[in-house]
């Protein structure tokens, strides 16, 4: 599990690696970050197990992860969201996206196709 938490911040930290423009609008910014996991931001991931994603649908930045090698386990979806959320709000541009109003998603399948229910990180 701990690796699991670990592979899921450090992409959603990466993902807010992309620097948005001041006058970007929240969408905006959640589009670019997504473009940038999705492009660049994939030499950042290249040693974690599985294919990771991200999309942008309105103010919620969806980080996905596919082929995880976690079998039939289920995350419970409180208990993950709990081991998330610091991980998430300890990092200041994170922050600064949920205080702007928008939110991190995370989608997970594991290598033999067991689907956890998706976390949403909404506030801090």
């Amino acid at each position: 599990m701990r690796s699991v938490l670990v592979l899921c911040s450090t992409v959603l930290l990466a993902s807010c690696g992309f620097m948005p423009a001041s006058n970007e609008t929240l969408e905006e910014s959640l589009l670019g970050a997504a473009e940038y996991v999705n492009g660049d931001g994939q030499s950042l991931l290249a040693d974690f197990p599985g294919r990771i994603s991200a999309r942008a649908e309105g103010d919620v930045l969806i980080i996905r992860f596919e082929d995880l090698p976690t079998g039939s386990h289920i995350f419970e979806e409180a208990a993950l969201r709990r081991q998330l959320r610091p991980l998430v709000c300890d990092e200041a541009e994170n922050r600064e996206v949920i205080d702007r109003g928008g939110k991190f998603r995370v989608e997970m399948i594991s290598n033999i196709g067991t689907v956890a229910p998706p976390v949403t990180i909404a506030h801090c």
